[in-house]
């Protein structure tokens, strides 16, 4: 996605720039970035495959929201409270250095669910958190 940034400083005279930066609809910046290469479209592939049969209690607004809160369940309540307009955004309750570490992880996982689906492997959600949780544990 792209998007503009635009400053104004104000000093003996008014002066306006705008800037061309890449602009993310997330916090978690690598993971949006591996979701849009379209050569990791099967990461994406497989992780939906996988939540079809996984008892998902909410209804997402977005893919990265699902994948957050699947693999840190300790979230969802957050993330519910954020839907119904009853609480802030994750971006206010997590520290920058939380959210690099989150987002590294979830990167870690869509990188394994990508060569999952090349093997064509056939393996629940259930199954996938226990052996991502335990093979990288977010040190928070």
């Amino acid at each position: 996605m792209i998007g503009l940034e635009m400053s104004c400083s104000c000093y003996h005279g008014l002066s306006l720039s705008i800037r061309h930066k890449e602009a993310f609809s997330t916090i978690f910046q690598k993971t949006e970035a591996f979701l849009n290469n379209g050569s990791n479209y099967g990461a994406k592939k497989f992780f939906k495959k996988m939540m079809e049969d996984h008892d998902v209690e909410i209804e997402y607004r977005d893919l990265i929201d699902m994948l957050f809160c699947e693999l840190f369940p300790e979230h969802k309540p957050g993330c519910i409270a954020y839907y119904a307009d009853k609480g802030p955004k994750l971006m206010f309750l997590i520290s920058e250095k939380a959210t690099e570490i989150f987002d590294e992880y979830m990167v870690n996982a869509l990188k394994m669910m990508l060569l999952l689906n090349k093997a064509k492997a056939d393996i629940s959600w259930e199954d996938f958190y226990v052996i991502t949780r335990q093979d990288q544990q977010p040190n928070i």
